[in-house]
């Protein structure tokens, strides 16, 4: 697929090419590909689907009320649905505050996520500085962060007293992330085959669509839909999110997802990033496909782009794979397709997870062009808002 298209102008992220590997969606109700992915019957996906949104929600809540004792989620989805709560208190008293469920299980934590946070940051502002590639990211189960370097000799001189304090992992494994765009063939923006992402309004009226941020800063045209100014970016060494939109003052811009070989599903709103939650998304290459949530918090300063060259480091991103290790999640040309989680696979209703932006190399998956990855990275659809944009719904 070397183009964006929209459905009446106003489907995002529509695909029209399939391919095997993860679980494609093409030929598949959207019941079924989850089916396959969680590894239960369609007639058990609903429930498991609803609970997946409750524990996307309760993280949003503690996120939010409890920042310095909460330290993540990470979910089992299956038909025994069960997640661990990290709480640096260890007490259960705290999450019954907020439910009595108790699939919900809290494990203590040495640390808060803002806490991994900051010392992700702080690895991040280090390797940043020195020019050594690696890929970082939140390693919830052993409360560190886990730092992923070609060759560990000089960045463990760098990082000793993180190292030393068990604050990060250090791991001898090329992590350059590598833009899933096309270059060099007829596309849709600029010289590039990207995909659309969600539609988005500005404050200030305009409405549009996003995309990657390495796609060039030029007009968009999608399916019937032509000149879509570039709007404005996040791909930048202050922001470093690989998110970009681009913009009509007037138009058509509904909040939908096309679903490759099935119907469009509905934009409700956003979801939180769950660690182990099943999720989708649809790629111009790739299609429609499911897999499941790896890691929050990637971040990496190798950045594999040949045309244009570029070398910003990206953060705050989120690791997603196949469900069946090794098999294709995404591929150049998804760049800018919209991550989604759904409640009900019969509602027609999604809610926005993020924009997916590049694979990571040392999951390539064969050497054929395009290029296929079975890791894949996604930016966060929260970070829309730092544009001054809100998500067009449904």
């Amino acid at each position: 697929m070397k183009n964006c298209w929209w459905v009446k102008a106003s489907i995002v992220g529509m695909a029209l090419v399939g391919s095997t590997g993860a679980i494609a969606q093409n030929a598949k109700s959207l019941r079924g590909a989850y089916a396959e992915a969680l590894q239960v019957g369609e007639g058990d996906v609903d429930p498991i689907l609803v609970k997946q949104a409750e524990a996307m929600e309760l993280a949003k809540k503690l996120e939010e009320a409890i920042p310095d004792d909460f330290a993540g989620m990470k979910v089992s989805p299956s038909r025994n649905f069960m997640a661990t709560v990290y709480l640096k208190s260890g007490d259960p008293s705290v999450l019954q505050k907020f439910t009595g469920d108790p699939t919900f299980k809290v494990k203590g934590a040495k640390r808060s996520l803002n806490d991994l946070r900051a010392i992700l940051d702080e690895a991040r502002g280090t390797l940043n500085r020195s020019g050594i590639n690696y890929g970082a990211f939140i390693d919830l189960e052993n409360q560190l962060i886990q730092v992923s370097v070609p060759d560990t000799k000089d960045a463990r001189s760098l990082l000793k007293t993180l190292e030393d304090s068990q604050r990060i992992r250090l791991v001898e494994e090329d992590i350059t992330a590598v833009p899933t765009v096309m270059a060099g063939e007829s596309a849709t923006v600029g010289s590039f085959g990207c995909t659309t992402g969600f539609s988005v309004r500005h404050s200030d009226g305009r409405v549009g669509v996003l995309t990657a941020g390495h796609c060039p800063d030029s007009s968009m045209t999608a399916g019937s839909t032509s000149s879509i100014a570039y709007a404005g970016s996040l791909f930048n060494s202050t922001s470093q999110r690989d998110l970009q939109w681009h913009a009509k003052a007037t138009g058509t811009f509904t909040g939908q997802i096309k679903v490759t070989g099935g119907t469009a599903l509905n934009v409700n709103g956003f979801a939180n990033s769950v660690v182990g939650a099943v999720i989708c998304m649809n790629g111009a290459t790739s299609g429609s496909r499911c897999g499941k949530i790896l890691s929050l918090g990637f971040s990496s300063n190798s950045y594999e782009l040949t045309a244009p060259t570029v070398s910003i480091p990206v953060a705050d991103g989120v690791v997603i794979e196949g469900t069946t290790p090794g098999t294709q999640m995404c591929a150049e040309g998804d760049s800018g397709g919209p991550v989604y989680s759904t409640t009900s696979t019969s509602a027609g209703n999604s809610l926005a997870l993020g924009t997916e932006f590049a694979g990571l190399a040392s999951y390539r998956i064969g050497t054929t062009t395009p290029k296929k990855f079975s890791r894949c990275a996604y930016v966060k659809a929260v970070d829309l808002q730092t544009l001054n944009l809100r998500l067009i719904v449904q």
